[in-house]
């Protein structure tokens, strides 16, 4: 696949976690397209009170809920259930048991469903102040005890000029999108910009529930919730 250089890539992910992204498509698809950066959010750690006292369980449902623990606690004693593969190589990699989900946050509940035979103790959820679906609510809603504390927060960050610049009609861009959080952003920032010419490729359906579709030239949906399936959608596409 030799690639279109006249492809523009733009990488809305939070800097650390952009930047990664962004490096592992220039080394899959080289100079066969530009890349460009802007952050759609910025992640800020939070301090919190962790009650710890009587958990079993620690849920994430992103790297930045493993970090958020990390920054406020030394424990690594007590097993983590993590939404997907990176999120659990993070938890890991900090030291904690971990198990994955490896999907959705519906099989993130379906594994702790799973785990609370084992009387371990309670669910702790670690997220961020904005989340897309109740987690903890819905284990509830299960008759399991669930308690959760908030340890990041999701600033939004307007896409820079030359981001902007990319909405011309004209040129082809492909905008992979990974939380609905980031896709509503994304959404407010092309207020009044030509998309047309623009794929979007969603990590979810989640993700892709909160565009207006009939803006954009094509809005695809990874077959699997996860980095390398976006990437697959991308490789289709250019």
């Amino acid at each position: 696949m030799a690639g279109n250089p006249g492809t523009y890539v733009l990488v809305t992910r939070p800097d650390a976690q952009g930047q990664a992204f962004a490096a592992r498509l220039k080394a899959r698809f080289g100079e066969s397209i530009n890349i460009i950066q802007s952050p759609l959010l910025e992640i800020r750690l939070l301090k919190a009170d962790l009650p710890l006292q009587g958990v079993g369980w620690l849920l994430f449902t992103s790297a930045n809920g493993v970090r958020g623990f990390a920054a406020l606690s030394e424990r690594r004693d007590i097993p983590a259930l993590c939404v997907g593969d990176r999120t659990a190589q993070m938890a890991a990699t900090l030291g904690m048991a971990v198990e994955s989900a490896a999907g959705t946050v519906d099989d993130l509940l379906e594994l702790a469903r799973t785990k609370a035979g084992e009387s371990r103790g309670a669910f702790l959820y670690l997220r961020g102040r904005k989340v897309a679906r109740p987690l903890v609510r819905m284990l509830r809603d299960q008759g399991l005890n669930a308690r959760e504390a908030v340890v990041y927060e999701q600033l939004s960050k307007p896409l820079t000029p030359q981001a902007r610049d990319l909405f011309d009609g004209a040129r082809k861009v492909v905008v992979p999108l990974f939380s609905p959080r980031s896709a509503g952003v994304f959404m407010e920032q092309v207020q009044g910009l030509d998309t047309s010419a623009v794929r979007v490729v969603c990590i979810s359906g989640n993700v892709a529930g909160q565009l207006d579709r009939d803006r954009f030239d094509d809005v695809r949906i990874a077959t699997t919730p996860d980095a390398k399936a976006v990437e697959r959608e991308i490789a289709a596409i250019i």
